[in-house]
């Protein structure tokens, strides 16, 4: 009895903490729609294999239509939730022990799958991602710790186990259970509901840079010269005029690396020089960052000794 009240008290603090961490990733997914790259080192590093704005901004991202960092919080949500009946009706805690083991077996399962696409199709991982992965695996150790249990038998008798957590008449744990699981889940959809109507509604930066597109006059360009990243016959060509001055360069560059890390083979960079300085651009009437011209110069020396990218 000890042993599997302490183990629901652990199993409601390691949900706490994967709530903690998927509503963060979440922040993260809100934030990155707006076009802010948050996060520190741990977003960004390990010679950029550690990036969690290209794993949050892939295609893999979502299910369903909803960010996994909104899936992974309404997880997280169920298994407090049970953690909580438990805890204060012993009759619940063997059965909800099974639960949450069954939960958070089948939480790595689909963390086996998600590994297994950031290192194949999007070569980044993301730490905060790997937290939850650790979350999940300790929830299921304390799980048959709590139920003492071997592996053979942890899941035996789990549909009897269920029954409680139904919502049926006279089962007042169920109706709890899915009452307040529905209700996080309401408010999880509408915050996402929200903000995909705030990023492409009229006016907004997004629906302002597709009408740009739409509009903008189309050209012809020598693309032989200009260093390319990634394969140069790739479809979709990305070509950025660079002022190593210009702080709008800079910002936007940062988002280089999550584009092409989740469509390495459609898409290529190619960079081109257009310095906001008189000295070597003709096409501006005012120098607006004096000494980008010498910037540029020294960034083809370097191309030419093959050390552009780095």
């Amino acid at each position: 009895m000890r042993r599997s009240l302490w183990a629901i008290g652990l199993c409601a603090g390691l949900s706490l903490a994967g709530l903690l961490v998927s509503g963060y990733l979440g922040f993260l997914h809100l934030a990155l729609k707006r076009g802010d790259l948050l996060g520190g080192p741990l977003c960004g590093g390990l010679a950029g294999f550690v990036d969690c704005h290209a794993v949050i901004a892939s295609r893999f991202g979502r299910f369903l239509g909803l960010p996994l960092a909104f899936w992974g919080i309404l997880g997280y949500l169920a298994t407090l939730n049970l953690s909580i009946l438990a805890a204060l009706d012993s009759r619940l805690r063997e059965g909800a022990l099974q639960v949450l083991a069954l939960l958070s077996a089948i939480f790595l399962v689909v963390d086996l799958r998600l590994l297994g696409v950031m290192l194949a199709q999007i070569g980044r991982i993301c730490f905060f991602c790997l937290g939850t992965y650790l979350v999940n695996a300790l929830l299921l150790l304390v799980c048959k710790w709590g139920l003492a249990r071997s592996w053979g038998l942890l899941f035996q008798g789990i549909l009897t186990a269920l029954r409680p957590f139904l919502p049926k008449p006279g089962a007042a744990s169920g109706w709890a259970f899915w009452g307040v699981w529905l209700a996080g889940a309401m408010g999880v959809v509408s915050v996402h509901a929200t903000a995909e109507f705030l990023t492409s509604a009229p006016g907004s930066p997004r629906e302002r840079m597709r009408r740009h597109v739409l509009e903008a006059p189309r050209m012809e360009m020598n693309l032989t010269e200009p260093p390319v990243f990634g394969a140069a016959e790739a479809p979709i060509r990305i070509v950025e005029f660079v002022d190593f001055l210009c702080p709008s360069c800079q910002e936007a560059a940062r988002f280089n690396k999550a584009i092409l890390a989740n469509y390495r083979d459609r898409v290529a960079l190619w960079v081109r020089h257009f310095p906001l300085d008189e000295a070597c651009n003709p096409q501006v009437q005012r120098s607006l960052h004096p000494g980008a011209c010498r910037l540029a110069e020294a960034v083809e020396c370097a191309r030419r000794q093959g050390k552009f990218w780095p």
